[in-house]
């Protein structure tokens, strides 16, 4: 990032560090954490800039920002490479940074117009991400990203109009590869072969899109679920982009009708038969490793109630007992005893309660 400190359009905001620069760019209402992955809610704007790590940029209402991340370069000026809009802030991140291209005008999201709005802006980002090599799996308009307010960021101010970004190159094939993960012909637990290989590219209404899609996803979801990573939202991102590349793309309603046939099948049927077809050894395996999974988010997300309701006590000098902590945080007592004692508290007396050693 070190190129941005010889750039003096850009403002950092270690330096000015000021929320109401970017309160324009964000909901009332801002969705959010201060964790990475867990235990986000609902905070009023300046609060949310001020207090969260990580923030969603647009609401269901309202799109101002598009988004791209990048997590294998650290060169920040590369835009210039490409010819693009100046960002209105970019974030640096632990891998590399993120551009964030803020526009002149909110796009309302729940109008009559909305769905061509939403079908540009998706093409958009989806072009960006493959132009600048960016992570295709934080392509979204509700996505998540870096607080520029609580995240090394610098700003430049600069608006953009959605017009800026029509002349971009259509991706190329490798990249559409990439995306929707194995679309070729590829075998199955027994050997056999299954799906099919199809050119969407020419294919019009008549031609079978809704098979080609339906079979071309579901192979996707089946491997993803054997190997315990299938997502309903990703399914239905691959979806939306497949659909986009063919001749005629297909009614949003009957893509969304084919994604929410392979959902139900994968929950209902799939998981369980594969499950099933495992020996009994196999299925302990199974069981414990996803037990253990679950046991463990679920320690991890009685740790950040408990925490949060600690720092809230102790700010308000309110004395501390295992019973108003486990009630305030709605976390079993037993577990409030032992985080307390990790953190290095003691209890002093029923009187005083516990208190940091």
């Amino acid at each position: 990032m070190h190129e941005l400190y010889q750039n003096i359009d850009y403002n950092s905001t270690e330096l000015y560090h000021k929320p109401k620069i970017f309160f324009k760019y964000f909901p009332k209402e801002v969705f959010g954490s201060e964790f990475k992955n867990d235990y986000y809610h609902i905070k009023e704007r300046l609060y949310a800039l001020k207090e969260f790590k990580w923030v969603q940029y647009n609401s269901d209402d309202r799109l101002r920002v598009i988004s791209v991340d990048i997590d294998n370069s650290h060169d920040s000026m590369m835009y210039q490479d490409f010819n693009l809009p100046k960002p209105t802030w970019i974030i640096q991140t632990d891998k590399g940074f993120q551009y964030h291209w803020a526009l002149k005008q909110d796009i309302p999201l729940k109008t009559v117009n909305s769905n061509k709005s939403i079908k540009l802006v998706k093409d958009i980002l989806n072009k960006l991400v493959a132009l600048l090599d960016g992570d295709f799996n934080a392509i979204g308009i509700n996505r998540v990203f870096r607080n520029p307010v609580t995240n090394r960021s610098w700003f430049t101010g600069n608006e953009v109009e959605l017009k800026e970004f029509y002349d971009l190159p259509t991706p190329k094939e490798d990249y559409f590869n990439k995306l929707l993960g194995r679309v070729e012909k590829q075998k199955n637990l027994f050997g056999a072969t299954y799906g099919a290989t199809y050119d969407f590219s020419s294919m019009k209404e008549g031609d079978g899109r809704n098979c080609a899609l339906f079979d071309v996803l579901r192979y996707w979801a089946y491997d993803e679920a054997k190997q315990g990573s299938y997502d309903k939202f990703a399914l239905q991102r691959k979806a939306e982009y497949l659909n986009s590349t063919f001749a005629e793309p297909q009614k949003e309603k009957a893509v969304l009708a084919t994604v929410e046939e392979i959902d139900w099948f994968i929950e209902n049927k799939f998981n369980k038969g594969y499950y099933m077809s495992l020996s009994a050894e196999d299925r302990k395996k199974v069981a414990s490793a996803n037990g253990k999974k679950s046991g463990e988010k679920r320690s991890v997300q009685a740790k950040i109630k408990i925490l949060a309701e600690l720092n809230i006590m102790e700010s308000f000098e309110m004395k501390i007992t295992s019973i108003s902590l486990s009630e305030r945080s709605g976390t079993n007592k037993r577990t409030v005893l032992k985080y307390l004692q990790e953190l290095g508290y003691k209890e002093v007396s029923r009187k005083e309660g516990w208190k940091k050693k």
